[in-house]
């Protein structure tokens, strides 16, 4: 059977500022979940892998952030592209997923 072309399929790995991981979020997948990894590869046509961030920090249940608080969530952030490169524009994995779709 040959891999699937629809639906499109987008891995996205959360909390990428608590992983301390180097490379693209691919490249993580593949060394930290090979089997899930080889799954998806194996059966998806062009996955696309992105990480995560959506605090760029953890926050503390006891103690107060107040940079984060002054600032606002919507201040916070991030999305490592396939590429590895870095975007604050958290909102790219739903665009490139929806953009994916209406060409399929």
């Amino acid at each position: 059977m040959p891999p699937l072309t629809t639906p499109s399929l987008s891995v996205l790995l959360t909390c990428w500022d608590e992983l301390g991981a180097e490379g693209t979020p691919r490249d993580i997948l593949e060394d930290q979940l090979p089997m899930l990894f080889s799954f998806i590869t194996s059966n998806w046509k062009n996955p696309m892998f992105m990480g995560l961030s959506a605090l760029e920090k953890p926050l503390s249940q006891s103690d107060a952030d107040e940079g984060y608080a002054n600032r606002g969530p919507e201040e916070f952030g991030y999305v490592i592209l396939p590429d590895g490169t870095c975007s604050p524009d958290i909102t790219l994995p739903i665009q490139r997923l929806l953009a994916d779709n209406s060409t399929a």
